[in-house]
């Protein structure tokens, strides 16, 4: 599964707060806001849903697709790189 990027706001002066005492504990930041995504995830998604998701994923991870090949032009050929053009002098 792809991930994608969260970006939220908060004050500056709390969230410097955060990294300088979760920084004393030896906890990695990232980890814990992953962890907190996760319970956010099982509190508010149904389950079905989530084992609709997780089923989807298994069989992604089991039949993974191949690289598509680059674009043709119409006729099945790659498309040409026009040549340079000489200006009138």
């Amino acid at each position: 599964m792809k991930n994608s990027i969260v970006q939220v706001t908060y004050p500056k002066e709390k969230l410097e707060a955060i990294r300088q005492y979760i920084g004393r504990k030896g906890v990695d930041m990232s980890a814990e806001l992953q962890a907190t995504l996760s319970r956010l995830y099982d509190k508010h998604v149904p389950r079905d849903v989530r084992e609709f998701i997780d089923a989807w994923e298994s069989s992604q991870a089991a039949n993974p697709r191949t690289p598509r090949r680059p674009a043709r032009s119409p006729a099945g050929r790659a498309s040409p790189i026009p040549a340079p053009q000489e200006a009138d002098e």
